[in-house]
């Protein structure tokens, strides 16, 4: 690994190309990764790819605040943790840590993306209450492992109807406070969830978690996933396969 001065930054020899990682590399800078294959017959020609790696992370300021900025002409809604107030980039909905202003004004029909912004790292909600219910053109969320869950108490309804959606990565997810899950899978479009890190020993209810998403065919858990606390989950599997 090179930088925009030539100075080599790291390099490394074998056959575990495909999972080594670059620490300690300079925001805002410019690398070139070079490799090559290396058998009996000889060496191949290198193979190089130059990116840039991210600008300082700065905490957000006092003046910050969350919004989610929906964007007409990509279908795409951002949320940012920041001081700009987005004028001109789309419509514009306030966030708090219990509500967004989406979920009751918004046409969500037309959204086929979420992006969370990088920003959203330091955002702390302590419900995501119906966040994505209706978006039933969503196709795509990225970013999502910057949500912090770790405050969430009411996951109830997040994903919802998003009858399109066919992956959800909540591998991220802290859901340790978490104590209602009801619908919080209910008609989705996913085939299979990863649910290995959700912790619910907090969790009470879990009415419909899973209802009425007809592709779903496996749930993935650990010893974390349990029942002991629940005392509501009716229909938690109804209508899925």
């Amino acid at each position: 690994l090179v930088d925009s001065n030539g100075v080599t930054k790291a390099s490394w020899e074998g056959n575990d190309f495909g999972g080594h990682r670059f620490t300690d590399l300079e925001p805002s800078a410019v690398y070139t990764a070079t490799a090559v294959a290396v058998n009996s017959v000889g060496t191949s020609d290198p193979l190089s790819c130059t990116f840039k790696t991210l600008p300082p992370d700065v905490p957000p300021s006092a003046d910050a605040s969350v919004k989610g900025v929906y964007d007409s002409t990509t279908t795409t809604l951002t949320l940012y943790y920041d001081e700009s107030d987005h004028a001109g980039e789309g419509v514009v909905y306030a966030v708090t840590e219990t509500t967004a202003e989406w979920i009751s004004t918004a046409d969500k029909n037309p959204t086929t993306k979420v992006v969370f912004d990088r920003s959203m790292k330091y955002f702390h909600p302590t419900s995501l209450k119906n966040w994505f219910n209706s978006f039933s053109s969503l196709t795509a969320i990225e970013g999502l492992a910057y949500l912090d869950t770790s405050l969430v108490s009411d996951m109830s309804g997040v994903f919802a109807y998003c009858s399109a959606l066919k992956t959800i990565d909540v591998s991220r997810f802290n859901t340790a406070n978490v104590m209602n899950m009801e619908k919080t899978f209910y008609n989705v479009g996913c085939t299979e969830l990863d649910l290995s890190s959700f912790d619910t020993s907090k969790v009470t209810k879990m009415g419909s978690m899973f209802g009425y998403s007809s592709a779903l065919t496996t749930v993935y858990v650990s010893e974390l996933f349990t029942t002991a606390g629940v005392t509501s989950y009716s229909k938690m599997f109804t209508g899925a396969k």
